[in-house]
C-alpha cells in the first residue's frame, strides 16, 4: 500500500496568529478542535480558550487589562518579525510578497511603544535581526519626535534597512518569478536617499504616503514615471521647515510625472506650496479627482487662481493657515477667477473651506449655478459679517447630503437666523448637520423647523440659547437619527428627556444623544441619569452623555483700588 504523500506543516508563528483570531472570534468550538488536533496545538489554543471565559468572568474588561495589551504588543511583533524575516528568506512562506501595503509608520510606532521597549525589543532583534539593530546611544530626554531615538535606537535608520531589505526581496522575487510585485502602497518616514531606490522596484506602486514631502523631487517622479505604470495617489503630512527650495522642488516632482497620472494629492501641512507647486498640478488637470491642501501661506492663497485648469475635481478641499486674506477686497481679479474655475468643475461633489476668508462670497457665487451639484459641503472659520447671501445660495444645493458651518462667533445677533434656517430647511437630502457657532442664536422654534423638514437625518449637532423640552416631540420624527449633539444651553427635564426616548425606533439603534451644556438650575440628579441612561441602553441600545455647562474662566479676579 503506497504511503500516504505528507503536507507540509505551518509554520508555528502563523499558527499562533490563527490560534489568537479564533480566540478574539470566540470560536471555542474550532479552539476545541485545534486542541485535540495536535500536541502543538494544545497550548496555545487552550490558553485562548481559558483567557476568553476568564475575561467574560471577571469584572475588568480584557481591553483594559495589561495583560492583554502586552499580547496584542506580541503579536503586533510578531506579524512585523514575520514580513522582515521572510525578506532574508528565513521564514517557510514568504510573508513579504503578500502584503499590499507596506507601512513603516506602523512599524515605527511598535519600534516607540513603551512595552515593546520595555519587554520586546531584545527578543525582536534576536539571530538573524540583529543586522536591522541600530543604536543610537541613551534614551533621549522628554517627548519623542517623529525622527527621534527612542531607547537607544536609532529608528530612521533601522527604518531604512527594514525598508530596504523588504522592497529588494519583493523586486528580486518578482524578478526571479517572472511575475508582478504586489505591494501597491508604501507609507512612513522614507530618507529622501532611499525614495528613489524603492520606488523603482515597486512596478505596482499606487498609493505614497510620506511624513516628511522634503523627500519629493524631480529624480523621485522620474523613477516613479520609469517604473511605477499605476502611481496615481500622493499625500504628505509636513515638510521639513529647514528643507531649502521646495515649492521648486515640488513643481519638479509633479512635472517630473507623466503627465495626466495624479488622480489624488493631499498636503496636510502645505505651507511650503507657493505659486511654482500650484502651476504644476496643472499638469495633471484632466486627472486630479482629489486635491486637499491645508495650511496654506498667504502667497498661495493670493494665487489659488492658478489652479484654474484642474476641472476634473470631484473633491476639494482648501484651509488657509491665517485667514487674513480678503481676495474679493484685495486680489479681486484671482476672486473672480477662482470663481469661474470652480464654476467649470462640474464633476465637484465634496468641497471643504477652513479658516478661508473669502468662502461665504466664493460661494455666495458659485452655489447658485445649476450645474453645480454637492454632496457634502463644510465651512469652517469663516467670517460672520454680511452672509445673508450666501446662506441663500445654500437653498440651491438641494443634492446636500452633508452639511457642516462652524465658526466662532462674539456676537450671535450678527447671525440671520431666518435666512439660515429657511434655506438649511430646502435640503431635504441631508443625512448629516453641524451648526455650531452659527446658530448660537437659535430657539426651539428653529430647531423645531429644521427636525420637521429634514426627516432622513442622521447625525444633528446644533448650539443655541435656552433649549427646552419642547423640541423633543419634533426630534421624536427623526427616525434615523443616530448621533444627537446639543452645545445649546439647555433645559431638559428627565420627564422630558424620558418621553422622547420612549418614542425611539429601531432604526435609531445606537443613538448616542450628547447633552453638552445643561443649565445649571436644570441640573438632574445622578438617579435621573441613571434612569435615563437604562431607559436609553434598553430601548434602543443607546447612551447618553452629560455635562453642565460652566461660565468661562476669566483671569481678571479685580482688586481693590487706593
Amino acid at each position: 500500500m503506497a504511503s500516504a504523500r505528507s503536507l507540509p506543516e505551518l509554520p508555528q508563528d502563523l499558527l499562533q496568529l490563527i490560534i489568537e483570531e479564533l480566540g478574539y472570534q470566540e470560536d471555542f468550538r474550532t479552539l476545541y478542535n485545534c486542541a485535540i488536533s495536535g500536541r502543538s496545538l494544545v497550548e496555545p489554543a487552550l490558553i485562548q480558550n481559558r483567557s476568553k471565559t476568564s475575561s467574560s468572568e471577571g469584572n475588568e474588561t480584557e481591553l483594559d487589562s495589561l495583560g492583554f495589551q502586552k499580547r496584542q504588543t506580541s503579536k503586533w511583533a510578531l506579524e512585523w518579525r514575520s514580513i522582515i524575516l521572510s525578506s532574508l528568506d528565513a521564514t517557510a512562506y514568504p510573508y513579504a510578497l503578500y502584503i499590499r501595503s507596506l507601512d513603516l509608520s506602523n512599524f515605527q510606532d511598535l519600534l516607540e511603544h513603551n512595552l515593546f521597549r520595555d519587554s520586546l525589543v531584545d527578543t525582536f532583534f534576536a539571530d538573524e535581526m540583529k543586522q536591522f539593530l541600530d543604536s543610537g546611544g541613551p534614551p533621549a530626554k522628554g517627548k519623542k519626535t517623529r525622527k527621534g531615538k527612542i531607547s537607544g535606537l536609532d529608528i530612521p535608520r533601522i527604518l531604512n534597512k527594514v525598508g530596504d531589505s523588504i522592497t529588494e526581496y519583493i523586486s528580486r522575487r518578482a524578478a526571479l518569478n517572472n511575475s508582478t510585485v504586489a505591494l501597491e502602497s508604501l507609507r512612513g518616514h522614507i530618507d529622501s536617499a532611499v525614495l528613489p531606490l524603492w520606488t523603482s522596484r515597486l512596478s505596482r506602486l499606487k498609493s505614497l504616503a510620506l511624513w516628511d514631502g522634503s523627500a519629493l523631487d524631480g529624480t523621485v517622479a522620474n523613477a516613479i514615471s520609469e517604473h511605477c505604470w499605476d502611481f496615481e495617489d500622493l499625500t504628505f503630512y509636513l515638510v521639513d521647515p529647514t528643507a531649502q527650495d521646495m515649492d521648486v522642488k515640488l513643481a519638479n516632482f509633479f512635472t517630473g510625472l507623466r503627465a495626466n497620472t495624479l488622480r489624488s494629492f493631499a498636503a496636510i501641512r502645505a505651507d511650503s506650496m507657493g505659486q511654482q507647486t500650484l502651476k504644476s498640478l496643472c499638469s495633471h488637470a484632466q486627472s486630479l479627482k482629489v486635491l486637499k491642501l491645508d495650511n496654506l501661506r498667504a502667497d498661495a492663497i493670493k494665487h489659488i487662481s492658478l489652479l484654474k485648469d484642474c476641472v476634473a475635481l470631484e473633491t476639494l478641499a482648501l484651509a488657509d493657515a491665517e485667514g487674513l486674506v480678503n481676495l474679493e477686497a484685495t486680489e479681486n481679479d484671482v476672486f473672480l477667477e477662482s470663481v469661474a474655475w470652480l464654476r467649470q468643475c462640474e464633476k465637484l461633489r465634496d468641497l471643504k473651506f477652513s479658516k478661508f476668508f473669502s468662502a461665504p462670497a466664493i460661494l455666495t457665487n458659485l452655489l447658485v449655478d445649476e450645474k453645480i451639484k454637492l454632496s457634502s459641503l463644510e465651512v469652517v472659520d469663516y467670517p460672520l459679517l454680511n452672509n445673508g447671501e450666501f446662506y441663500k445660495a445654500l437653498s440651491h444645493q438641494i443634492d446636500l447630503v452633508s452639511l457642516d458651518l462652524k465658526t466662532d462667533v462674539d456676537d450671535p445677533d450678527l447671525i440671520d437666523n431666518g435666512v439660515l434656517v429657511s434655506s438649511v430647511c430646502q435640503l431635504t437630502k441631508l443625512n448629516y448637520l453641524r451648526l455650531i457657532g452659527v446658530s448660537d442664536n437659535f430657539r426651539g422654534p428653529d430647531i423645531q423647523s429644521l427636525a420637521t423638514h429634514l426627516k432622513d437625518l442622521e447625525e444633528l449637532h446644533f448650539s443655541g440659547f435656552n433649549i427646552t423640552d419642547d423640541i423633543l416631540p419634533t426630534l421624536s420624527g427623526l427616525h434615523h437619527l443616530k448621533t444627537l449633539s446639543i452645545s445649546a444651553l439647555t433645559h431638559f427635564t428627565s420627564d422630558g428627556l424620558l418621553a422622547y426616548i420612549s418614542t425611539l425606533q429601531e432604526t435609531n439603534s445606537g443613538l448616542n444623544i450628547a447633552i453638552l451644556s445643561q443649565a445649571l438650575e436644570s441640573d438632574l440628579s445622578d438617579k435621573e441619569l441613571s434612569t435615563i441612561k437604562n431607559a436609553i441602553a434598553a430601548r434602543v441600545d443607546g447612551s447618553l452623555e452629560y455635562v453642565l455647562f460652566r461660565e468661562p474662566e476669566t483671569d481678571f479676579e479685580g482688586s481693590d483700588s487706593d
